[in-house]
């Protein structure tokens, strides 16, 4: 999927030699990528939803046995080219996701909290 997203994306860029300057310039259609916004971020999505995260532990506890979970896709994606950083921006506002984890601790001088948590995310910037 993505191979054939960056094959779409090379096809659409036109290269042309410089005729002053040597080197190589490639000129983008904003509009066609515009159209096929949904598939590459559908893309970008499928490669979040298969990130593991790892297990970790810190001062006083560990966190284990960890998922995120994208639960809800947006259809509001939107597109834009952002010159000064030379950058194509996706941008998503009504995303949801899920973090859970199976089991924690953290100790605190004489306290100690343990157990599971679930952390809904109603909004998040992708």
């Amino acid at each position: 999927m993505i191979k054939a997203a960056l094959v779409s994306t090379f096809l659409v860029c036109s290269a042309v030699a410089a005729s002053a300057n040597p080197g190589l310039t490639a000129s983008l259609d904003i509009d066609l990528i515009q159209q096929a916004k949904d598939v590459y971020f559908d893309a970008i999505l499928d490669i979040i939803r298969h990130v593991e995260v790892p297990d970790f532990t810190f001062d006083g506890g560990y966190v284990k046995n960890n998922s995120f979970q994208i639960t809800e896709n947006s259809d509001n994606v939107n597109f834009k080219s952002d010159s000064a950083k030379n950058a194509l921006v996706f941008s998503v506002d009504d995303l949801k996701a899920e973090f859970k984890s199976a089991n924690f601790r953290y100790k605190e001088l004489i306290f100690i909290a343990t157990g599971s948590a679930d952390v809904k995310i109603s909004q998040f910037s992708v």
